[in-house]
């Protein structure tokens, strides 16, 4: 079987579980035997009537736990207030990461509640595997730590009398600094932080950084600053305050699924980002990477501030921008793609390999002069994509050695009408 063959069979095989994914998201049924046969069945178990209420649409408003409110685009110029809230115990709400008009301004957002412990107190929840609980939490001075089995004291270290979930609540006057590497951290289920705190993560550079295996959710207050580092196997949602600056996020089973990234955070850095729903960039960031596929991906887009674009394979966003500011598409930033609408709005270099395995593209290009091919390859084996351009420029497209040698090789369609 040829290499090509091999990667068309793999990408379908990834289509149809993205698809598959995509059911059980909007409350379907996943068959034991999720093959292509199987899935008009499982579309036809995705419940209907009843409202709207937890599914996923173009603006997503959630907090650390699930989904608050979803509106479509069309939705968006007839509201006049944010959504109402979860009201938890112990928490107080600090407000949404985005407001009304920033939102109305915009185009996709994923937009998050923000909540502090109303007591100033850090609470965390643990399942106790170990009766001896090391230091989960690094604080210089401790008031108070009671330990949910009726012990108190002022040490980060406890002998429980049996395994079990307890709840611990911390009460201090100074930072708290989580430790991704210690052996207490893998223990813990969920955080609620303070804001009368600093509150910070360590970086999570050590050897015992996923250590966070059933951390569930993490409630972070707007006053967060720094660099967040969060390794986790289980939690799906994530709201970054607008005192971050950089966000590390390891999804150890590719877990994630909505990230609400907060102006004034600069670095995002992705691994295994593959449940991820939407990926919208506010103006502050101006350096993203990622590892891994985005296959659970819809909603796309950068701001004016990224020049280079990640490796962005198998994403199945119907829609995704390039900025102006984007200097150059590498290998396969953009392939494994199918039926997208691509808008270049500048004038990036292209590799030989950009698109590569994608099918039923649409390439519109804004830029009068052509886009830098590396090679007349660009187009090779990407689904004979079409490519529109504006009709004053077609002929400098045509006449461009590279762009000319693919069209007579019938890699792509070239039409002149933007």
């Amino acid at each position: 079987m040829s290499t090509s063959l091999k990667q068309a069979i793999e990408a379908a095989k990834v289509r149809v579980s993205a698809a598959f994914d995509a059911v059980v998201a909007k409350g379907g049924t996943k068959p034991s035997v999720a093959n292509l046969a199987a899935l008009p069945s499982a579309i036809e178990s995705i419940p209907s009537g009843g409202g709207e209420e937890g599914i996923e649409k173009d603006i997503n408003f959630f907090d650390h736990k699930h989904l608050v409110a979803s509106y479509w685009i069309s939705e968006i110029d007839s509201l006049t207030e944010l959504p109402e809230p979860t009201h938890y115990d112990h928490l107080t709400f600090d407000g949404w990461t985005e407001t009304l008009e920033e939102i109305k301004d915009g185009k996709c957002h994923e937009v998050g509640a923000m909540y502090h412990t109303t007591n100033g107190e850090l609470r965390m929840g643990v399942r106790c595997d170990s009766i001896n609980l090391k230091e989960i939490v690094s604080i210089t001075k401790v008031n108070r730590v009671d330990w949910g089995d009726g012990q108190f004291d002022n040490i980060l270290t406890h002998t429980y009398a049996q395994y079990g979930c307890y709840e611990i609540v911390v009460y201090a006057t100074n930072s708290f600094v989580l430790n991704p590497s210690k052996y207490g951290q893998r223990l813990v289920e969920y955080y609620e932080l303070p804001s009368n705190t600093n509150a910070q993560f360590s970086d999570g550079t050590s050897s015992g950084a996923n250590d966070s295996s059933v951390l569930q959710y993490i409630s972070i207050p707007k006053i967060v600053s720094g660099r967040i580092f969060l390794s986790f196997s289980k939690v799906e949602f994530l709201v970054v305050p607008p005192n971050a600056t950089t966000v590390v996020c390891v999804s150890n089973n590719c877990t994630l699924r909505h990230i609400a990234i907060s102006n004034g955070v600069t670095s995002v850095q992705l691994t295994n980002p593959t449940s991820l729903y939407s990926l919208l960039l506010p103006k502050s960031v101006t350096s993203i990477s990622v590892s891994g596929d985005l296959r659970g991906m819809r909603n796309l887009a950068l701001n004016d501030n990224i020049t280079s674009v990640p490796l962005f394979r198998y994403v199945l966003a119907k829609k995704i921008e390039i900025p102006a500011s984007v200097t150059s598409l590498n290998q396969y930033a953009l392939s494994y793609l199918y039926g997208c609408y691509i808008y270049i709005y500048g004038s990036p270099t292209m590799n030989g390999t950009t698109f590569r395995y994608s099918e039923g593209l649409n390439i519109y290009i804004y830029s009068e002069t052509p886009p830098t091919l590396q090679n007349a390859t660009t187009f090779y084996n990407s689904g004979k994509p079409t490519v529109h351009v504006k009709a004053s420029a077609l002929a400098a497209y045509q006449a461009d050695t590279n762009w000319a040698a693919q069209i007579a090789n019938n890699y792509l369609t070239l039409v002149g009408d933007l």
